[in-house]
């Protein structure tokens, strides 16, 4: 094995779980990365489909890939696994059913070498079929220091993914994401800008994102994702909060029944009939928060 592969620049993590209709169109992905010096991690989190199978194949005869099987833990404790064996200096998350352009990862270093950045951002397509729209968009470079500037720029939390995002392992060395949880995202994401100096923006690559209705966040609202859903935006407000960070009013929830349905934002309430609003409470989200988790 060559020095290049033993001390890789940077560190794929890919957590899996029944995948078999997207893994190889990821994978693949990275494979055929114009930057070679890289390592990709692939936790296979319990599977029960042909996505070990097709895993197998796909790392043949290539020693950058890493195959961990664990027991389904879901997505957090998976990308845990990554981050623990992680050797490269940068960190790229990517979603199973997701894929990057062919350059991303070279022009995402190059960038983040550049502007000596702690994060580089890219844009992000949502893919759907034959169809696809942009989630973000960056059109040039651009470097902020501010982490309010920085929240903005990225649209957090409403769009706060780890995807789309090259990391210097330093700014993650001492974060874990919240295990068997849903929305693991946006609190792991505000505590990485918490720890960040500098972010840019890259233009021109792209992060292919895949509207997979069958995924664990959009498959059918359990009540623990609901209560995960709030926990976690509870979590990013009191974080937010007690580092003197502005968060939007963002929405929190959306509650539907029968012909009604209330949207809980951070600042106030909002109650709709037949899909029109018919009356807002201000209220602060703190305060019902846990009531809401309650009911």
């Amino acid at each position: 094995m060559s020095d290049d592969f033993k001390k890789p620049v940077i560190t794929v993590i890919v957590p899996v779980y029944n995948t078999e209709k997207y893994i190889e169109k990821c994978i693949d992905s990275l494979k055929e990365q114009t930057m070679n010096n890289i390592e990709i991690i692939v936790i296979n989190d319990g599977s029960t489909d042909n996505t070990l199978k097709i895993l197998k194949k796909l790392a043949s005869g290539d020693n950058r890939i890493k195959i961990i099987n664990q027991s389904n833990q879901k997505q957090g404790a998976a990308r845990n696994r990554g981050l623990d064996l992680a050797k490269g200096e940068y960190i790229a998350f990517v979603d199973a059913d997701d894929w990057i352009d062919l350059d991303y990862l070279e022009k995402m270093h190059n960038t983040a070498l550049k502007y000596r950045a702690d994060i580089a951002v890219s844009s992000m397509v949502r893919e759907k079929e034959k169809k696809f729209k942009y989630y973000l968009k960056y059109d040039k470079i651009e470097s902020f220091e501010n982490i309010n500037d920085i929240i903005n720029i990225c649209k957090f939390p409403v769009k706060g993914y780890v995807c789309g995002k090259l990391f210097k392992s330093d700014v993650l060395k001492n974060l874990r994401f919240k295990e068997n949880v849903y929305y693991e995202d946006t609190a792991f994401l505000i505590r990485a800008f918490a720890n960040t100096h500098l972010l840019v923006t890259v233009p021109e690559v792209i992060y292919h994102y895949f509207s997979n209705n069958s995924s664990t966040v959009r498959a059918i609202q359990s009540k623990k994702k609901f209560y995960d859903r709030i926990l976690s935006a509870m979590d990013v407000i009191e974080f937010a909060v007690k580092n003197n960070i502005n968060l939007p009013d963002i929405l929190i929830v959306k509650a539907r029944k029968f012909l009604s349905t209330i949207k809980y934002y951070r600042s106030r309430i909002e109650y709709y009939f037949l899909g029109m609003k018919i009356y807002v409470r201000n209220i602060d989200f703190e305060q019902y928060g846990e009531k809401l988790l309650k009911n």
